[in-house]
């Protein structure tokens, strides 16, 4: 086996941006994963503004510097669910109690063996 790689695990954003929609940190805990819950805000001049409901997700980290159209991602760096990973890594909730729900159950269930293997271990 090779060695382990150790990589700190940078901080999320309090606040982000994707597909017109703004994202604030609501929560954020680190348990057998990584949850946070976001606020969800339209931002689109066409439809106007307003609260779109919330987004529960599990938070992965990159293994690697990765490098994308120029600029680079440290390692460590946050990557938050793509949108055809909704229903496996992030969900949409219209009420925080149900959100917080589903944030509370992803911080105790255990994680499920298989996938790949690595090397590298997050502090």
């Amino acid at each position: 086996m090779s060695d382990v790689i150790t990589i700190k695990k940078l901080e999320i954003p309090k606040e982000f941006r994707k597909d017109n929609m703004l994202r604030r940190l609501l929560k954020f805990e680190k348990g057998m994963r990584d949850v946070a819950i976001y606020e969800v805000i339209r931002e689109n001049w066409q439809f106007g503004t307003g609260h779109r409901g919330y987004e529960v997700m599990i938070i992965r980290y990159t293994t690697k510097d990765m490098e994308y159209y120029g600029s680079v991602t440290p390692a460590g760096s946050p990557i938050f669910p793509s949108n055809e990973q909704f229903g496996q890594s992030g969900w949409h909730f219209n009420n925080y109690d149900r959100a917080l729900k589903k944030f509370n159950e992803l911080l105790v269930e255990p994680i499920k063996k298989g996938g790949r293997k690595s090397n590298v271990v997050f502090i």
